[in-house]
C-alpha cells in the first residue's frame, strides 16, 4: 500500500504508465535516503525497491 502511495504521489492522478513508476523509483534512489527511511515511506528495504525497478526495467525492454 505504501509502495503504491508513493508512486501515486510521484506521478500524479490518473492511470500510472509502467515507465512512469520507474522513473519514479529511479529518481527516489538517486537521492540517497537513508535505508530507513526507503523503507518508511516506499514499504519496501533499498534492496528490495532496486529489484523491483530492475524488474520493472527488463520488462520494459522489447523483445527481439
Amino acid at each position: 500500500m505504501r509502495f503504491s502511495a508513493f508512486v501515486r504521489e510521484a506521478v500524479g492522478p490518473g492511470p500510472v504508465l509502467p515507465h512512469e513508476a520507474l522513473a519514479a523509483m529511479r529518481w527516489y534512489g538517486q537521492v540517497g535516503y537513508p535505508p530507513r527511511e526507503v523503507e518508511r515511506f516506499t514499504g519496501h528495504r533499498p534492496v528490495e525497491l532496486r529489484r523491483i525497478e530492475e524488474g520493472i526495467a527488463a520488462a520494459l525492454v522489447p523483445a527481439g
